[in-house]
């Protein structure tokens, strides 16, 4: 499980899928992590723009500040560089959760309670919220209200396979 990974007491970054347009491969939600020391866990693409986001995690680890990225290729441009759809994702990279926050997830998964961490797109800050703390008629406008308010992210373009991006399993130079 990442939660576990990320709990290893190293520093990580966290890459999360904030918002998928057309055909991009992966959808909201997914992460990926990003150890200072250069280990990788999971993937937000399962292509060339994991290398792009490996390096947005460094330097996140190295500034302590989140970046909202946007990653954005046509079909034909995909097709013609050898990956399987276009589409447009973007991507928060934050500092991992800190540890009590971690342990407090983690407790909450391993006991199936529902459980949601919720990351400030401004700040990168993480928070936990369990439907206790809310009304159910709070839940629905929360998620409507976040998809609605995603701050604009410049555009980027990821790398072309030609290029050799760091994989998941290499390490930095």
């Amino acid at each position: 499980m990442i939660w576990e990974q990320l709990a290893d007491g190293r520093r990580w970054a966290l890459a999360t899928v904030v918002r998928q347009l057309h055909s991009a491969p992966r959808e909201a939600g997914t992460m990926m992590a990003v150890s200072a020391d250069g280990d990788v866990v999971g993937n937000v693409t399962a292509g060339c723009v994991d290398g792009a986001v490996y390096e947005v995690a460094q330097r996140v680890l190295a500034t302590g500040e989140a970046e909202l990225t946007k990653f954005a290729v046509s079909d034909d441009t995909a097709l013609g560089v050898g990956l399987s759809c276009g589409g447009t994702i973007e991507i928060i990279v934050t500092v991992a959760p800190p540890p009590e926050i971690l342990a407090t997830l983690i407790a909450a998964i391993n006991n199936e309670e529902p459980i949601t961490l919720v990351t400030d797109l401004a700040t990168g800050q993480h928070t936990l919220t369990r439907p206790q703390d809310r009304t159910p008629s709070e839940m629905p406008e929360l998620a409507r209200h976040d998809r609605q308010t995603l701050p604009p992210t410049p555009s980027s373009t990821p790398p072309t396979p030609s290029s050799t991006p760091p994989t998941p399993s290499s390490t930095p130079p």
